[in-house]
């Protein structure tokens, strides 16, 4: 099965990514620009994950109908303390129901691993949707917390990445780990040329 790319395609997003790739625009605010891509991409990956149900009102002269969001249970995760202090309180409003997670991660012989003392998502996370959110995707930090995620016994297709910026070799190595894989992007860049003027 082949991996399943959600590119967002808006006008907005696309301004906003470009205001990123391009290096001459200097007076941009980045933490801003960030801001606005991921709740674009939480937005648009929540348009499939949420649910809705009708509640129905009788009136003696009429019906009301009242769209109520389901207790469908979502678990936002993080490996970038930078990314979940940009994006964690306004998703928190957003979403109902939302855990937030920061699963931080160090190198460690040139490999990613969660650090040891941690390792703090709950047990009974099982029946969540997983959204793991990353600044740029990398495949390896990403395949560290897929496979913590899965020793939980989260199944596969509730866990969903989104990142704001990834390439495509990134992502062929993703595709050659878990097949038929979720990700939400707003920018596909082979050069990363946005990430020398975030560092």
């Amino acid at each position: 099965m082949p991996i399943n790319i959600y590119s967002i395609q808006h006008p907005l997003v696309l301004h906003w990514s470009n205001c990123l790739l391009n290096p001459y625009l200097k007076a941009v605010d980045t933490t801003d620009i960030l801001h606005k891509l991921g709740l674009a991409l939480i937005y648009e990956l929540t348009r499939k994950s949420l649910h809705t149900q009708n509640l129905y009102i009788k009136y003696i002269d009429r019906f009301n109908n009242i769209q109520l969001i389901t207790n469908d249970k979502i678990c936002f995760v993080c490996s970038d303390l930078n990314i979940m202090q940009i994006l964690g309180k306004d998703v928190t409003y957003i979403i109902p129901n939302l855990l937030n997670y920061i699963v931080p991660l160090f190198t460690q012989n040139g490999s990613w691993q969660i650090a040891p003392n941690n390792q703090i998502l709950p047990e009974d996370i099982y029946n969540y949707t997983i959204i793991i959110f990353e600044r740029e995707l990398n495949s390896s930090k990403a395949s560290v917390v897929i496979e913590h995620l899965l020793e939980k016994n989260i199944p596969f297709n509730h866990i969903q990445l989104c990142c704001i910026i990834c390439s495509n070799k990134e992502l062929e190595k993703l595709n050659i780990q878990y097949k038929n894989i979720k990700i939400y992007t707003c920018i596909i860049d082979e050069q990363l040329t946005y990430l020398k003027e975030l560092r």
